[in-house]
């Protein structure tokens, strides 16, 4: 899947907080849930993202429930359900 265009003027700020996606492989929970390359995750579970290694953190805290996954891009609140 492709992410927003370099002068789509919903792309985020460099200064805005949280982690941008670079790739989302076909068939994973992220493709199936409309995250695109090009996106911000700015926070999961209530929790604002600023690493990956908190993100991963995150996911395995929470695994197997439905959790809000926020990002900037789409303009969307995902619910996404975390599995081991």
């Amino acid at each position: 899947m492709k992410g927003p265009a370099a002068n789509d003027p919903l792309k985020p700020a460099p200064t805005q907080n949280g982690l941008l996606v670079k790739i989302v492989i076909t068939n994973s929970p992220a493709y199936y849930v409309g995250i695109h390359e090009g996106d911000l995750l700015t926070s999961l579970a209530g929790e604002q993202l600023a690493t990956a290694d908190q993100f991963f953190d995150v996911v395995s805290r929470n695994a197997g429930q439905k959790v809000a996954l926020v990002l900037i891009g789409v303009s969307l609140t995902i619910l996404a359900v975390f599995n081991k």
